[in-house]
């Protein structure tokens, strides 16, 4: 989601008439003001703009609206009225949209938001981990080969968030025992450990080589296609 609003922001910054994308957490929803009041209360309280002027930028589609945590509502019944609720939003501005959900949750709402398209991101294959990490060259080499000679490893890796944190974190060194020992959940403790130490030590030099690119797994746009890779 937060690559998304990435890329998006980029665009935004060559084409001064695009659409600015703007990030809410669903798990906020409350459902007692509308679709279009709660979105409007949302960006005005988190961006520190005027309501009238969110609300305008709605109904002109000068905004792209990434709604993250679907699953995170914890009353089922509120999950549906939301999924409800945002598809009649879809409906009353021309503003885009895309919402995030773990796929067995969003199943178990039992209602579809009525947007078009569904996309999945799938877990990463093998050959696929492989293949980011050898795209990467010298400085995931290390990660590379570890991963090739532990089963357990190569499963914890398995989707683009997990295979990204590793990059960050052993990008030019090689993987600690804590890595390739143990339970998956000592190793997943140890990797989100040494994730959090690198980024707060982390310089932000902007003539610094820039961080390894972003990984992207599997997804499946419904019906029937499928794609894989690097983003560009």
């Amino acid at each position: 989601m937060l690559g998304l609003a990435e890329d998006l922001l980029n665009r935004a910054e060559c084409d001064r008439d695009g659409p600015v994308p703007v990030v809410l957490q669903l798990s906020a929803w409350d459902g007692t003001q509308g679709p279009l009041g709660w979105v409007v209360d949302q960006v005005s309280r988190w961006y520190e703009v005027p309501a009238d002027c969110v609300e305008e930028w709605l109904r002109t589609g000068r905004l792209v609206l990434l709604l993250d945590g679907l699953d995170e509502i914890t009353d089922a019944e509120r999950q549906r009225e939301c999924v409800e609720a945002l598809s009649a939003l879809r409906n009353q501005v021309p503003t885009g949209m895309v919402v995030c959900c773990r796929s067995g949750d969003y199943r178990r709402i039992g209602k579809r938001l009525q947007f078009g398209l569904a996309v999945e991101i799938l877990p990463l294959t093998p050959a696929q981990v492989e293949s980011c990490l050898a795209a990467a060259g010298r400085q995931l080499a290390a990660l590379r080969q570890a991963v090739r000679t532990d089963p357990v490893l190569a499963e914890l890796l398995d989707t683009p968030l997990m295979l990204s944190v590793a990059a960050v974190v052993y990008r030019d060194s090689e993987p600690q025992q804590a890595l390739r020992q143990g339970t998956r959940e000592d190793r997943l403790a140890h990797l989100w450990d040494r994730y959090v130490a690198t980024m707060l030590t982390r310089r932000r030099d902007p003539y610094a080589d820039p961080p390894p690119p972003r990984m992207i797994g599997s997804r499946r746009t419904s019906p029937t296609s499928t794609w894989s890779g690097w983003p560009g």
